[in-house]
């Protein structure tokens, strides 16, 4: 992939959707760009994608999400290696300050990692 190319994300299914919750099943297969030189000896999903896919799949689902300004109680607990089904577990919480996109990678309910993007508000909505 060259730098100026836009990520894609690997496939995916909403499994669930309630209120502002949705559940996605998720397969990162081990031939996808997130896995790119991230570890040649034992690939490992990166945090930044991690990050990417919570984003994009709620910009999928809720629409556009603009001016992000923090990472609040980010942790990256248990490792995502390619080809395993992971659940991402998406809540979207509109603040009047600030909207946050809280995300949850799971695989057979062990948590995987966790955190909230925080995006400022548009104050003419």
């Amino acid at each position: 992939m060259k730098y100026n190319e836009a990520m894609q994300l690997p496939t995916y299914q909403i499994t669930q959707q309630q209120g502002n919750t949705v559940s996605v099943d998720i397969n990162f297969p081990a031939a996808h760009d997130f896995f790119n030189g991230h570890f040649e000896a034992m690939a490992l999903l990166p945090a930044v994608a991690q990050l990417f896919t919570a984003e994009q799949i709620a910009r999928a689902t809720w629409g556009e999400l603009s001016g992000f300004c923090q990472l609040k109680r980010v942790k990256f607990r248990e490792p995502i290696f390619p080809d395993t089904g992971i659940t991402l577990i998406l809540t979207l919480d509109k603040k009047s300050d600030c909207t946050e996109l809280l995300f949850r990678y799971e695989m057979d309910k062990q948590l995987k990692s966790t955190g909230i993007l925080v995006y400022r508000t548009n104050n003419n909505e």
